[in-house]
């Protein structure tokens, strides 16, 4: 059967979901007060959906879009106001690709678990897959799923895609539709393919996943994340080289993908050394720094494109280069390679 889905704000600010089905009974419309209560649950392999609905804004949840009627997509939820719009919505599970530590707190506080399986900007390695679909089919069975990276446009678009394709709820070309919906940019190909290349997933693969899921999943160390910023560093200077175009000896080279690596890196950085109680304050400012610049170079690259504004990429290229190195001359070496420390983070170098 089809449906339309709207969202709207009832006058308490609840959030409400209105859910027309035709070509079942003329003229029927089930509207449903979603704050926690049982799920809607619509017949099993549910028909796919044929496109995203975008949503009003829910507190602060940039880029909210419906890609399934218990799956919502987009960026982490900002504040307190964020997570009761979502348990106001049903959300039960919340999925995050991101590899920022979720806010744990306050998901408790309203009644949400998370489940945190990071992704990168290159694609989904086949066991991430069996692990999202699992998760999605879990949540489902509880209530609504958020499903949220940084943005809310690029990692949690082909995650959600690809787990709904491997649960038979959807076709590539539908997820990839769906991406588009999000605005995932074409800049990240390694997204759009591995939802292009998904299969419907085996059901003894997806119950084989241990459960209960992770809450969190500690960083492997910051040194770790080093290394993939400077490599990625090290090609974004292949492409400046090139003068801001894809060399042609290199055209496998991803430049907005090595932004977002090297963005990622620098919030990891930003955030295990803000947590400790003896962290270094000018680390802090420096990984800072560093996020905005990249950030910054990340977004240009995603919106102009190759061949436009190079001044500007030249100038945020050799801010973020300039910062990189004065980090690494001050503080290098104060962390031990090869470890991930305690909790998964990193630990002051302790070598001779």
């Amino acid at each position: 059967m089809d449906s339309s889905v709207e969202y709207r704000f009832h006058e308490d600010r609840s959030l409400v979901l209105t859910v027309m089905f035709t070509n079942v009974i003329p003229g029927v419309v089930l509207v449903a007060l979603l704050t926690g209560g049982p799920a809607l649950e619509p017949p099993h392999p549910r028909a796919p959906t044929e496109r995203a609905t975008t949503s009003p804004e829910i507190g602060s949840l940039p880029n909210l879009v419906e890609y399934d009627p218990q799956v919502l997509v987009g960026g982490v939820p900002g504040g307190e106001a964020a997570f009761e719009r979502l348990a106001r919505a049903g959300v039960k599970t919340i999925v995050s690709v991101d590899g920022a530590i979720p806010d744990l707190e306050s998901a408790r506080r309203w009644g949400m678990r998370y489940v945190h399986l990071p992704i990168g900007y290159q694609g989904i390695d086949p066991a991430r897959r069996v692990e999202l679909a699992r998760a999605v089919m879990d949540g489902r069975g509880a209530g609504v799923v958020y499903v949220h990276c940084h943005h809310g446009k690029h990692r949690c678009a082909a995650a959600a895609a690809t787990a709904l394709v491997g649960l038979g709820d959807l076709k590539p070309q539908e997820g990839e539709a769906l991406m588009r919906r999000s605005g995932t940019s074409p800049h990240y190909p390694g997204l759009y393919r591995v939802v292009r290349e998904s299969v419907v997933l085996d059901a003894a693969a997806i119950a084989a996943v241990a459960t209960p899921q992770a809450e969190v999943e500690r960083p492997s160390g910051i040194v770790e994340s080093m290394i993939g910023a400077e490599e990625a560093l090290g090609r974004l200077e292949t492409f400046v080289g090139a003068g801001w175009r894809v060399p042609e000896n290199h055209p496998d080279l991803q430049p907005v993908v090595d932004a977002s690596i090297i963005t990622d890196s620098m919030r990891l950085m930003l955030e295990v050394e803000a947590a400790r109680p003896d962290g270094d304050p000018d680390l802090v400012l420096r990984a800072r720094t560093s996020v905005e610049t990249s950030l910054r170079l990340e977004r240009l690259l995603e919106s102009e494109g190759f061949g436009r504004d190079d001044e500007a990429k030249h100038r945020l290229f050799e801010r973020l280069s300039e910062s990189c190195i004065g980090c690494h001359r001050v503080h290098r070496g104060r962390y031990r390679s090869g470890t991930g420390g305690v909790d998964g983070n990193a630990v002051p170098d302790q070598l001779p």
